[in-house]
């Protein structure tokens, strides 16, 4: 199996999966050496094999800081029985400046102490902590100390971009929320921060103290916010809805809300909010899961009729028995999309033109056609969902509609068969 990791050039991703595999010292060494010589993205997974146990921890933290391991490698340690000493070694590597970007580090499960959780915060705020630093550090016992370490090391300006920070199923709760928001309020909270606070017991005020973080206007510009399984209820969310329509919103923000018990009452509010598209002018992109919650058909409704509007959400999670509500809401986040994509949407009708010689009755042939992937995708996306800009012509240019029109005549000439698409354009020769 080294082997494979250190020969394997054309695959992008590899995942193995040893789970109890009782890997010693002996197989943890060749695992080192494969990590340093691979040349793919790498994830091993390596849960429940004793390793702090039998202090085997050097020999993974010495491959991270070996300069030459490839970026993304990934390191589920979950379950290892790891302790204060290997959390040491763990941090210093983080810290070594030779770690790879995009680390990701699972330490789930390991009982962690708020001590442990200050060394690993220490290392984030060290300013050499790679970019994109994920650490998972879920089913720990970290409590309100340690969240104020990490609150801290998000808030100095030396953590990394992109910092991922997953402390799922701890004991947050809406004190610890509340130290968090105010780090993010401080306005030097790294590019891409993702918190994940899920099942950590965070009532109402606790988000309503996170979306005055939102609302503040010092979040980073692009910010994901995961308060999946913690009670949210509709004081939380109409906070979260103010935020979101405040006019100060990140650039970019996601927000996972499933199991929040949110029902009706709260989600009105919110649909409110995204109708009001224009106070919403700073925030580009928006993503919403509100599955897992007691959304009737009132709120899904006034859901669909807020989409309508807007032209900031690109992404939003439901489940719900409504199918055409649904669908319509999936449609309004894909023309979202494509909006996003092209702002200007004459550039895109002007992109597409220069790039085939289309076929419009009264003007001359079309002999070939050449479409970028983007291109195709996007006229596809314009044949199947013209219902929605004919609905929401007030979003595009006036000549769209008939550019459209054409494009109907012409995929009633052609049958273009784009899978399998191997690269990142596609050259389709097309005869009359």
């Amino acid at each position: 199996l080294s082997s494979v990791i250190t020969n394997t050039t054309t695959l992008q991703h590899i995942w193995f999966n040893f789970t109890a595999c009782e890997i010693d010292q002996t197989g943890l060494e060749i695992l080192a050496k494969a990590i340093v010589k691979s040349r793919t993205k790498l994830k091993l997974t390596l849960t429940e094999n004793n390793i702090g146990k039998f202090e085997n921890i050097i020999i993974l933290t010495d491959a991270i800081q070996n300069g030459e391991t490839p970026r993304g490698l990934y390191l589920d340690l979950s379950y290892n029985h790891i302790k204060t000493d290997d959390i040491l070694k763990l941090a210093h590597a983080i810290q070594s400046g030779y770690a790879p970007q995009d680390l990701s580090l699972d330490l789930s499960g390991n009982s962690l102490s708020d001590a442990d959780v200050i060394i690993l915060a220490n290392a984030i705020q060290s300013g050499k902590a790679p970019e994109g630093l994920n650490l998972i550090l879920r089913v720990n016992n970290i409590t309100v100390e340690g969240i104020r370490a990490l609150a801290n090391a998000v808030c100095s300006g030396k953590a990394p971009a992109n910092l991922h920070l997953d402390i799922a199923s701890n004991n947050v709760n809406d004190a610890g929320a509340t130290i968090l928001a105010n780090a993010i309020k401080g306005g030097c909270a790294p590019i891409g921060l993702h918190l994940n606070l899920s099942a950590n017991h965070i009532g109402p005020d606790g988000v309503v103290t996170l979306a005055g973080a939102i609302k503040s206007g010092n979040a980073p510009k692009i910010f994901k916010l995961n308060l999946n399984a913690n009670n949210i209820d509709n004081k939380g969310i109409e906070a979260l809805a103010k935020s979101i329509e405040s006019g100060c919103a990140p650039y970019y923000l996601s927000l996972k809300l499933r199991g929040g018990n949110l029902i009706d009452e709260g989600i009105l509010t919110l649909a409110n909010a995204l109708k009001n598209d224009e106070a919403m002018c700073y925030l580009r992109d928006l993503q919403l899961d509100l599955s897992g919650n007691k959304i009737g058909e009132v709120g899904i409704n006034a859901l669909e009729k807020a989409l309508h509007s807007n032209i900031r959400v690109t992404k939003l999670s439901l489940d719900s028995v409504l199918t055409n509500q649904l669908n319509i809401i999936k449609h309004c986040c894909l023309r979202n999309r494509l909006i996003l994509q092209y702002p200007n949407l004459e550039s895109f009708i002007k992109e597409l033109s220069y790039k085939a010689n289309v076929y419009i009755p009264g003007k001359k042939p079309m002999r070939s056609l050449a479409f970028s992937l983007q291109s195709i995708v996007a006229s596809s996306f314009l044949f199947e969902h013209y219902h929605i800009y004919k609905n929401n012509s007030h979003l595009i240019p006036e000549d769209l509609n008939e550019y459209i029109s054409n494009l109907m005549i012409i995929k009633e000439q052609l049958s273009i068969n784009v899978a399998p698409i191997l690269n990142s354009s596609v050259s389709m020769q097309v005869k009359n």
